[in-house]
């Protein structure tokens, strides 16, 4: 057991070190293409802000626990005793907070563009509601870190009989708490994935094909859900059936999905971040799937205009219209 725990931890630190700068690239290229037509949507603005509690999240993991863990540096952390475990445990529980809200925000954003589209723009367009939400998720992350410092737990640092090892003890109210904002967090996400593809299977039932929008849609929410079921995954298997090995597995691959998740299923951010990355222009699909998939960010629906055959215009007509229209739309 104990060479497939460091297996796993060396397995999931070199992945981590891997992501790191992915993640940062891939932030770095929604920041420089946020006012792209298919990528200034409410979804892309919530990977932001949950990308920066990942990135966070990955570089604590890096240099808390699973430093401390592989025993390359046991003077570092004795020298820094007690109080670094009393500084470092609530603020990377702060942060896990923040990742379980912003992947709630993302699930919503799913289930409002797929199934309640009206709902979607009077929710995700306004500016006053956009920062309430971001500005909630952050709010419990400080609230959360407070109290744990404010509490009267102890903190301390344990050195196993190898010299080497280190752990990172915290004794106190914290461990009596009865629910983790982590198991809520995969209860709701559980729910709410639940119910869409319940009724994007009901909906397959009562007619034979998608419409390319609606295929647009169900790809981002996959996206979406693959993002949270590592978090699903590790809550369920580090709480209820004590597997660390598997939770600390999942917990790795929960913080570091996003930028894989996006890369695959969305052709928008994909093309950008290698236009960002190698600088080679990856030309933009123009296909009724391209468009469809940003109308899905948007959570409207394709508006056709209907097609005229046969028509005929009166010059008169097109005399007015000259005067009404730019020349570069008539042109067109």
């Amino acid at each position: 057991m104990v060479e497939i725990n460091f297996v796993i931890g060396w397995v999931c630190n070199f992945f981590l070190l891997f992501t790191l700068p992915v993640y940062v690239l891939f932030l770095l290229t929604l920041i420089k293409y946020r006012k792209d037509k298919e990528l200034k949507h409410a979804f892309f603005r919530l990977l932001l802000s949950n990308g920066l509690a990942d990135i966070l999240q990955i570089i604590m993991v890096l240099l808390g626990y699973n430093l401390a863990a592989s025993g390359l540096v046991p003077q570092l952390f004795i020298w820094m005793g007690d109080l670094f475990v009393k500084i470092y445990f609530p603020v990377s529980r702060g942060v896990n907070v923040a990742q379980c809200v912003g992947a709630l925000w993302i699930a919503v954003n799913r289930l409002t563009a797929l199934h309640f589209p009206f709902s979607y723009d009077r929710i995700w367009t306004s500016k006053v509601t956009f920062i309430f939400i971001i500005a909630f998720q952050w709010f419990a992350s400080v609230a959360l870190t407070l109290n744990l410092v404010i509490a009267a737990n102890t903190y301390s640092l344990r050195v196993k009989p190898d010299n080497k090892t280190i752990e990172f003890v915290v004794t106190g109210p914290f461990y009596t708490t009865p629910v983790s904002p982590a198991v809520i967090s995969s209860f709701c996400l559980l729910m709410i994935y639940s119910f869409i593809f319940l009724a994007a299977f009901f909906k397959t039932l009562q007619r034979k094909e998608w419409t390319v929008k609606e295929r647009a849609a169900l790809k981002m929410t996959a996206a979406g859900f693959v993002i949270c079921s590592a978090l699903i995954s590790s809550t369920i298997f580090s709480r209820f059936f004590r597997n660390d090995i598997v939770g600390a597995f999942g917990l790795t691959i929960f913080i570091s999905s996003t930028p894989y998740s996006l890369l695959i299923f969305s052709s928008a951010v994909r093309n950008r971040f290698f236009h960002f990355v190698f600088g080679c222009f990856c030309k933009e699909s123009s296909s009724n799937t391209s468009k469809a998939e940003v109308d899905s960010m948007a959570g409207n629906s394709i508006r056709r205009l209907p097609i005229i055959k046969n028509a005929s215009v009166a010059p008169i007509d097109l005399k007015r219209m000259s005067y009404e229209v730019p020349n570069h739309v008539l042109t067109e």
